[in-house]
This record gives structure tokens, C-alpha cells and sequence, in this order.
């Protein structure tokens, strides 16, 4: 009842019965074209238009236009709107790929910042659980790569490993970015993994800006200061990949101002990497982090 008016009838609708139904793309689609539902009272042969409301944020939008199709695949025209915007919105969000780079021997910590405790999981496996739902996830290893991957849970994410990972942050960032394009992403949102305490809403926001602005890079602003993660179209690739050294992507954000959206947040998470020890204890103090 918290999710659906009149779940009961969805139900019937559906042919459930009382145990717990994800309302899918499908089963939406069902419901509203059915004449118990959204056909209701409306005569036979009446031309019929869906209107998707209130598809705010990136995943909203996304699962909006993944309705949309099923729709029209089913001969019934209909379009999508964000209250936010007050328009109707005309392509669907971008398919971004998360590529986390986890591949550095955490030289300023003194150790792994992947194994490191936040809570009842570890620094990488948060990371991995914060970004799954927002498109598939390549995580980049490279130091102690084998033990890593023996002893976190990294979920549905893919591994690749970085055999020049002592060569610099950018044999990283190529690797990330030149599997993420054969793969066929649209875009992706670079990350790190030493930001478990970021929340899902700001990652939203993020990717929904990108979608607003499918050619131009998007970063986070806290207070003034530049963050991550950070979203990158494909026509940027190119770019990424000609990186060289020990440098990452913040060059390209440096050198192409006219080609970057600054999104304000209210999300302190974004400009705090948890590069060093000290960093380390004040955020788990104030996260309330398990540190064993």
C-alpha cells in the first residue's frame, strides 16, 4: 500500500497472490492497459495516451522510458514527464557504465583502503552495493588484486586487473575506460572506492544532471570544492584514453572548462577522500563505522 493505490487490485490484476510483487516495467504495463485498470471506462476503439508523471532522478527516469517502451511495443503511445523540469522529457537517460578504480597500493593510509572496514562490510564491497543499482560496474584491481577479489563480496560488479598499476593513476583510468567503451557504454561515472559513506541520492542527482546534459561533463560541488564521482560522455573517451603518467581524469575536467557542469550538493562525502589514517578515524567516528 505504500508503493501502489489499491494494491489489492493490483494484485488481481496481476494474478498474485499475498506474497511481495515487484512492479516491473511489465507488471506496470499490465496494470494500465488492462480494463479493470487503467483502461477503466474507457469506451472500446477510444484512442488511448499514457502519460508518465514525476519521473524525477536518474533511476526514476530510466525505469519511466523502460515503461514507455513496453508500451509501445504493445501499440499504445505514450510520453514522459518530469515534475521537476515541467516538460515532457524526449530521450531516454544515458547508459552509463561505473568504473571504480581500485588499483592503487594506498601509500598515504599504509594500507589497503579496499579491505578497510566501514561498518559490517569493507570500503570496495560498499562502493559496489552504493553503485549497482545506477548500471553495471567494472571495478579496476591491481595491487594484491588476487586477494581482493578471494575476499570481498563485489557482487554482481566485474573485475579487470591492472598489470601496469605501479606505472601510474592514468594505466588505470585507460583500462577502465577502454573496456567500459567496448562494451558499449554511453557514458561512465568514474569513482573511487574510498568514499563508502556517499550517499545513493547525491549518485542520483549526479547521473540525472548528466542526463540533462548528455554532451558535457558533470562533477559534484560541496561548498565550493570539486568532487566525485564524476560523469563522462563517450565523446570524451578519446580524451581519457590519451592520458598519461600519474594523473587522472581531473586534467580533462581542468583543461575543457567550457565542457563542464558543476552540480552543487549538500553531500559532504563527495570532496572527502579518505586518504589518510587520521581522515580515516574521524569519518568512522562520526559514520559510527565498525573499524576491526
Amino acid at each position: 500500500e505504500e508503493v501502489c493505490y489499491n494494491s489489492a487490485a493490483a494484485r488481481r490484476l496481476l494474478g498474485a497472490a499475498d506474497e511481495p510483487v515487484l512492479l516491473t516495467p511489465e507488471r506496470v504495463a499490465r496494470i494500465l492497459l488492462d480494463t479493470g485498470g487503467g483502461r477503466k471506462g474507457v469506451p472500446a476503439g477510444r484512442p488511448f495516451r499514457i502519460l508518465i508523471n514525476k519521473a524525477e532522478g536518474y533511476l526514476r527516469s530510466r525505469e519511466a522510458f523502460r515503461l514507455k517502451a513496453v508500451l509501445e511495443t504493445a501499440g499504445v503511445p505514450a510520453v514522459v514527464a518530469s515534475l521537476w523540469q515541467k516538460t515532457i522529457l524526449t530521450r531516454r537517460p544515458p547508459a552509463v557504465s561505473v568504473v571504480i578504480l581500485a588499483a592503487g597500493m594506498s601509500r598515504r593510509m599504509g594500507t589497503g583502503k579496499q579491505m578497510l572496514a566501514c561498518g559490517d562490510r569493507r570500503f570496495l564491497e560498499a562502493a559496489v552495493r552504493l553503485y549497482q543499482p545506477f548500471g553495471p560496474v567494472l571495478v579496476v584491481l591491481g595491487h594484491e588484486a588476487a586477494q581482493i577479489r578471494n575476499s570481498l563480496d563485489l557482487g554482481d560488479a566485474d573485475t579487470v586487473v591492472n598489470e601496469h598499476y605501479r606505472d601510474g593513476m592514468s594505466t588505470s583510468l585507460r583500462l577502465g575506460v577502454q573496456t567500459a567503451m567496448d562494451r558499449g557504454a554511453e557514458g561512465i561515472l568514474l569513482a573511487f572506492c574510498d568514499m563508502p559513506h556517499l550517499q545513493a541520492e547525491t549518485v542520483d542527482r549526479i547521473l540525472w544532471e548528466a542526463s540533462l546534459h548528455p554532451d558535457r561533463m558533470v562533477i559534484p560541488v560541496y561548498e565550493g570544492k570539486d568532487g566525485h564521482p564524476v560523469v563522462f560522455p563517450r565523446r570524451f573517451f578519446g580524451d581519457l584514453l590519451a592520458i598519461e603518467g600519474d594523473r587522472g581524469a581531473r586534467e580533462l575536467v581542468h583543461r575543457r572548462p567550457e565542457d563542464v557542469v558543476r552540480l552543487p550538493v549538500e553531500d559532504r562525502a563527495v570532496t572527502e577522500d579518505i586518504d589518510e589514517m587520521d581522515t580515516y578515524r574521524v569519518v568512522s567516528e562520526r559514520e559510527g563505522w565498525d573499524q576491526r
